[in-house]
């Protein structure tokens, strides 16, 4: 059955973990697993420092959280050095202070999961950037704000650059959210990357979620939606079972499939407001059938205006991660070891 912006379901699945899919998460034996939480003290950056401790928790991962201070300007060139030392000490010591305060404030005084907190300087995309690659983080997790205009989109073009820069994975989290996402909506267009996003993204989320599969045709402007009951095209048939084959999730989590017809962003964008969707994962430069998951539309358009947590995994740190694959083979991994590298 097609499914138009309704919440009526072409089909519920329960998937068996097959035998090779993704990997088991990373062992004592291999690469520590670390999530990066950008913080600058706003409530929509409280959301990232939980969402981030539950993600960690759920991979036994180390968080690390990044702060960037933004430091003044320069008041008199003539006096440069001396302001620069002076104000630029005292006003870093500010800054740390109110970060500490504030993962205090978020997680505790004594958190349960260990939180180391960096300091840092510069541009705040770039700087969060070149941590998190020096740390070999699998994950950034960046607060959008939502409650005014201007909070958001300075929150949503940071986390862009974070995701045009492509050191890792971005998890652009709205504000209120505050644990892992349970009503997930997964964007595909059934190319490599998109397909890599979704397999990616199951491990951020609940145990129970319920994850719709969605596939957005092309329509005319103004063309109504496909009718209730319309069969699906062979090749989107073929494209969901394709990816649900290669996942690996919980026996309790729950996958629908969704079939949209309009412009990608805000078809699924409306649908994530009538079904109460927590995160969408948006595929990554897709270059599947009508090539309807762009990066630099329409996941610019969802971490803009979508009214919930977006995920996006850079096509540039998939197609890394497939080199690493590939070579890792070549050495004499097993698939299954070597595929451990698109979620590190």
């Amino acid at each position: 059955m097609v499914l138009t912006r309704t919440l009526e379901p072409m089909s519920t699945i329960q998937l068996p973990a097959p035998a090779c899919s993704l990997p088991l998460p990373a062992t004592a034996s291999q690469r520590a697993r670390t999530i990066v939480a950008a913080i600058d003290g706003s409530d929509a950056s409280d959301s990232a420092l939980l969402c981030a401790r539950a993600i960690a928790r759920q991979l036994s991962a180390t968080m690390r959280v990044v702060t960037v201070a933004n430091l003044p300007p320069m008041l008199a060139p003539e006096m440069q050095f001396a302001l620069t030392v002076e104000l630029e000490h005292v006003h870093r010591e500010q800054w740390h202070r109110r970060a500490r305060a504030q993962v205090a404030r978020v997680l505790g005084e004594e958190p349960d999961l260990p939180v180391q907190l960096q300091l840092a300087s510069g541009d705040p995309a770039s700087t969060i950037g070149a941590t998190a690659g020096e740390l070999g983080a699998e994950l950034i997790v960046a607060g959008i704000g939502r409650h005014a205009l201007s909070d958001r989109l300075l929150g949503a073009e940071v986390a862009l650059k974070l995701v045009h820069l492509g050191v890792a994975p971005v998890f652009c989290v709205a504000e209120h959210a505050m644990s892992l996402a349970s009503r997930v909506l997964i964007a595909t267009d059934f190319s490599r990357w998109s397909d890599d996003s979704a397999r990616l993204a199951l491990q951020y989320l609940h145990p129970s979620a319920t994850v719709y599969l969605a596939h957005v045709q092309p329509g005319a402007i103004g063309a109504p939606g496909l009718s209730m009951g319309a069969p699906a095209p062979d090749y989107v048939e073929d494209g969901f079972a394709r990816l649900e084959r290669h996942f690996e999730a919980p026996p309790t989590m729950k996958f629908e499939r969704l079939l949209l017809r309009g412009d990608a962003a805000p078809e699924l964008i409306a649908f994530a407001k009538a079904a109460r969707i927590d995160l969408i994962v948006s595929g990554s430069h897709g270059l599947g059938v009508m090539g309807r998951i762009l990066m630099g539309s329409v996941s610019t358009r969802l971490v803009r205006g979508a009214p919930c947590s977006v995920f996006v995994a850079p096509r540039a740190w998939l197609e890394r991660r497939h080199v690493e694959r590939r070579r890792s083979q070549r050495v004499g991994q097993s698939p299954t070891e070597a595929s451990r590298l698109l979620r590190q």
